[in-house]
């Protein structure tokens, strides 16, 4: 696996995760008061044995020690669960454990039904949503696949009558998750955290050397994985674009992977569905496969695959341990990456894909938006009238600003407004991309999940990753 400049970032220590203490707002004096996060979940119905009532806007409930408490929306019952001073989606799910089944769908649940449609700001639950989902005669089953969830019938009516079309995806439900438990000062150390999402390689952010990395790791399996890399004091062109090894240059490529029970990363057999970087990222990546095949039968060929272990200091630091057969001898180093999230100060941050896209079947436009200001455009078609060489598949890589935010109300959601401007590095992919636009500025809107990319020639959609 090669990342051009092999700049071995410098170690990051885990964050310091301090614990939460709930105190009583009863006049009881042995009553105690939690709060429910995924960020702060406000208006939902709780009750316990000697409390009830609703959540405040922190997210605020009342218990007595050693009480079991049970969240409810109308006649929807989240499974119940020991009362502490923070309840969780991982609480309730009884696990450390963020991939799990049951915090997935209940993550997912509780932002796609939050009344504004941006739970970055927390969480509400809408009156008009519990009333209208008071006499439900249907169930929801939070153990259930998240396949199986997403298509149950009263969750796709609850999702409906709170504005919505389909639940947030389960990178976005996660990363939000993650966040939120850190700025809570939730103990997240013993959590098991989740690859998906959009990471930023640490220690490659350098202007000198123009060096830039990101992956994103989707709900389908895929993953996205970019990198601009110029020789130190070259100018970035069209043509002048590889880095300093001979068989590793900018560019991009997507293809299918896994993860083993020792956090190994594995590409999947036969998957990849395009790759313009040469060796750069996991181009050389070992499959399951050929592990057997290797255990069975090691031949000198099975040293030509990289070995990547993933960690995790925290949900949002992930570093890649990275054993490299070159030249006949064995490189080993690390990458550090830090997770992507969007805030409600730039809800731009992260991967978005086209709504019309299709990559199990090779048909990809997206882009990422990095909280340094940098952005990423992914295209290609395998349509060979789409894919040509007036507007080639490839990599689009700039800077950009944005003017103020401004925020309205459209149909009750949140909406964000705000104008981009790019400055492009290097543009791989002809008239695709920003590129297009030239200096002049692009209209960002975001609802939710949403953003409408307002250009001359047209306004497409895209989905939050």
């Amino acid at each position: 696996m090669k990342f051009g400049h092999k700049l071995i970032c410098t170690i990051i220590g885990c964050l310091s995760l301090i614990g939460c203490n709930g105190s009583s707002s009863s006049t009881d004096s042995t009553a105690q008061t939690g709060t429910f996060i995924d960020s702060a979940v406000s208006n939902i119905d709780y009750k316990t044995a000697s409390h009830s009532g609703v959540t405040d806007t922190s997210g605020k409930f009342t218990y007595e020690s050693g009480e079991s408490i049970t969240f409810s929306i109308g006649t929807i019952t989240f499974p119940p669960v020991t009362a502490t001073n923070i309840v969780t989606p991982l609480t309730i799910a009884q696990t450390t454990d963020v991939n799990d089944d049951t915090v997935i769908n209940i993550s997912r649940f509780l932002q796609t039904i939050d009344s504004d449609g941006d739970p970055s700001n927390g969480i509400t639950i809408a009156d008009e949503l519990k009333a209208a989902n008071s006499t439900n005669s249907g169930t929801i089953d939070f153990t259930a696949d998240p396949a199986s969830f997403a298509t149950n019938i009263v969750v796709t009516n609850v999702i409906t009558d709170a504005g919505a079309t389909e639940l947030v995806t389960r990178s976005n439900a996660l990363t939000h998750l993650a966040t939120s438990l850190e700025e809570e000062g939730a103990d997240t150390s013993s959590i098991s955290p989740s690859i998906l999402g959009t990471w930023l390689a640490e220690g490659y952010v350098d202007e000198e050397n123009y060096s830039f990395v990101v992956f994103m790791f989707l709900d389908n399996d895929n993953y996205f994985m970019a990198q601009l890399d110029v020789e130190s004091g070259a100018a970035i062109t069209s043509t002048n674009h590889s880095s300093d090894n001979d068989d590793s240059w900018s560019g991009f490529e997507f293809a299918k992977y896994s993860l083993d029970s020792s956090n190994e990363l594995l590409k999947t057999e036969d998957s990849t569905l395009y790759d313009d970087n040469g060796r750069s990222g996991l181009t050389s990546l070992v499959t399951q496969e050929i592990i057997d095949t290797c255990s069975a039968n090691p031949t000198e060929q099975c040293n030509e695959y990289d070995h990547v272990t993933v960690n995790f200091s925290s949900p949002n630091k992930m570093t890649f341990n990275v054993d490299e057969f070159e030249d006949g001898g064995l490189d080993s180093y690390y990458v550090e990456f830090k997770r992507q999230v969007n805030t409600s100060e730039n809800p731009l941050i992260g991967s978005w894909l086209y709504t019309s896209a299709d990559t199990e079947n090779g048909v990809l436009l997206a882009f990422v938006f990095t909280d340094d200001n940098h952005y990423f455009h992914m295209e290609y078609n395998t349509d060979p009238e789409v894919n040509n060489s007036e507007e080639p598949a490839g990599l689009e890589v700039g800077t950009y600003t944005l003017s103020s935010w401004t925020t309205t109300t459209v149909n009750g959601k949140t909406q964000h407004s705000a104008t981009l401007t790019p400055t492009v590095m290097i543009d791989l992919n002809g008239e695709y991309g920003l590129s297009d636009t030239g200096s002049e500025s692009a209209l960002i809107t975001i609802i939710g999940d949403t953003m409408t990319l307002t250009v001359a020639d047209g306004a497409p959609e895209f989905i939050r990753q």
